[in-house]
């Protein structure tokens, strides 16, 4: 005999603003289960007391949130808080993903073509250098080099060092999951962090001597995978293959010019330089 106080499945899924064909399979995925299923029929009968989770789960299905992290936060294992901040994240990447996708086609209808960056060669001697490393998610790669830079020249105006030169960025060739990324602010010869400061993440480094294959991208660093095209075709064109890492120096950066006014070189060692 059904228990007292339950509505059926049409009633309660109009009442949680999903349809009655949500409501079964998230009684399949064990995400909102009956209060009690008629074992002759297998009609689904619902509590009005499960209506809070039944729209707590229509709000989260709107802001794209897996199913699975849904049950995990409603068995208890995934506190609201968290929940938000882990989707507020990925939303966050989705949004810089689709703002370089914007500047790429933006750059590709003003020229009506793909745009080709020339590659010539230069020769650099060694640069020394304090860096800083961090991991980032791929998907964050700019706004998370972008606080490391803040953090490498933090830490070197707390140090007593000059932060007038560009500084420089080092960057695997793939960029899958997470990514390892270094920046680099050039110091004089023997220069690093003043004695007696504990808890600075400086570390004394260079940028190796070598010839590089060069690119020089103007404008936006959204459109900066452009450049990085014209590079890595260069050296499928000369039948080599890039390993890395690549190196960013920026020389008119982020907070020194407008948009459109940032300069950016983008190297990678020619194989076989020394």
């Amino acid at each position: 005999m059904r228990p007292e106080g339950l509505v059926g499945i049409g009633t309660f899924a109009d009442a949680a603003r999903m349809t009655v064909r949500a409501l079964r399979h998230y009684h399949d995925e064990g995400v909102l289960r009956p209060a009690w299923v008629d074992p002759r029929t297998g009609y689904r009968w619902y509590s009005w007391d499960q209506l809070a989770d039944a729209l707590r789960i229509t709000t989260l299905r709107e802001l794209g949130v897996p199913l699975p992290t849904i049950r995990d936060h409603l068995a208890g294992g995934l506190g609201l808080r968290d929940l938000l901040a882990a989707e507020r994240g990925r939303l966050r990447r989705q949004i810089e993903q689709a703002r370089r996708a914007l500047a790429v086609i933006d750059a590709l209808e003003a020229g009506a073509d793909i745009p080709h960056h020339p590659v010539d060669t230069i020769r650099i001697g060694r640069v020394e250098t304090v860096a800083l490393a961090g991991v980032v998610p791929a998907a964050e790669l700019g706004p998370g080099a972008a606080r490391l830079i803040d953090r490498l020249l933090d830490e070197a105006d707390r140090a007593s060092l000059p932060t007038d030169e560009p500084v420089w960025g080092e960057y695997p060739v793939r960029l899958d999951g997470r990514v390892r990324v270094v920046v680099h602010l050039p110091v004089a010869p023997g220069a690093g962090p003043a004695a007696g400061r504990p808890g600075s993440a400086l570390r004394r480094d260079a940028i190796p001597a070598g010839d590089y294959a060069r690119v020089v991208h103007e404008g936006s660093l959204a459109t900066l995978p452009l450049a990085y095209r014209s590079l890595l075709t260069s050296f499928a064109a000369a039948g080599g293959t890039p390993s890395g890492p690549v190196l960013e120096r920026y020389v008119e950066a982020p907070g020194g010019a407008s948009d459109d006014g940032l300069r950016t070189e983008v190297l990678h060692r020619r194989p076989g330089a020394r």
